[in-house]
């Protein structure tokens, strides 16, 4: 029930719009990457494929293919796909990859290759320190979602919800009154359990009353906790992509 809560409370700020991407490249020469990572190149069948943002990556088994669906970020191209050796906006070519730690990464370039391969360390960023909440700020934590589960209504009207549906307007001030500008309502659906959390992986989105594929999407995979690189918060370089 207070989980609910919480994945209720989180997922008020995820609407995000889905852009028209580009069509997804072949990735690691069509090795299959779940067997990639235990030390084994073996190729994958394109009957057997997921595309994963700009990557396509084959499977061998379906029983691999399902793996890497269970958990994509551990068996996926890291940094984004950029260079592990320069990182920032330097894009790396999916067909000049390597295994290390149990992570497929990429290169700009043989040197860059080379290099990491010498002393991946060096490279890597360092892990981000476990985040260790105080006793208090868990307490306090529990008593903001007693509120807010009693202020809703209680437990049991909560546990019963398949559908939350968020709608804002923007109206423009005018000399001669407020002109409607727009109304984006989104509804959330298709609620799964993530870890212990009522997760939404659907989302609809409408704009002015019709269909707003931008904001609409339908999530594959969530993960919770998941270890994020540091590389993804520093500011890009200016012209790079």
């Amino acid at each position: 029930m207070r989980n609910t809560v919480i994945a209720i409370l989180a997922m008020v700020s995820l609407a995000t719009g889905v852009r028209a991407q580009p069509a997804a490249v072949e990735a690691i020469d069509g090795v299959d990457p779940v067997l990639l990572v235990q030390g084994k190149e073996v190729s994958g069948n394109p009957d057997l494929k997921v595309v994963r943002g700009r990557f396509e990556y084959l499977f061998s088994f379906p029983a691999t293919k399902a793996t890497f669906e269970r958990n994509p970020s551990q068996y996926e191209i890291q940094l984004n796909g950029l260079c592990a050796r320069m990182g920032k906006a330097t894009g790396g070519r999916p067909s000049d990859y390597l295994a290390y730690d149990g992570k497929i990464y990429i290169f700009g370039s043989d040197e860059c290759h080379r290099k990491f391969e010498a002393e991946p360390k060096k490279y890597l960023p360092a892990a981000a320190a476990p985040f260790a909440p105080s006793a208090q700020a868990v307490k306090e934590g529990r008593a903001l979602v007693e509120r807010v589960v009693t202020v809703i209504g209680g437990g049991p009207k909560l546990d019963g919800i398949k559908t939350y549906i968020e709608t804002a307007s923007q109206t423009q001030r005018r000399s001669t009154g407020d002109v409607p500008l727009a109304v984006v309502t989104i509804a959330f659906s298709d609620y799964r359990d993530v870890d212990g959390l009522s997760l939404p992986f659907v989302e609809r989105a409408s704009f002015n009353g019709g269909t707003d594929p931008f904001l609409s999407r339908r999530i594959d995979a969530v993960a919770i906790n998941a270890p994020l690189d540091p590389a993804n918060f520093q500011p890009g370089t200016p012209g790079g992509q």
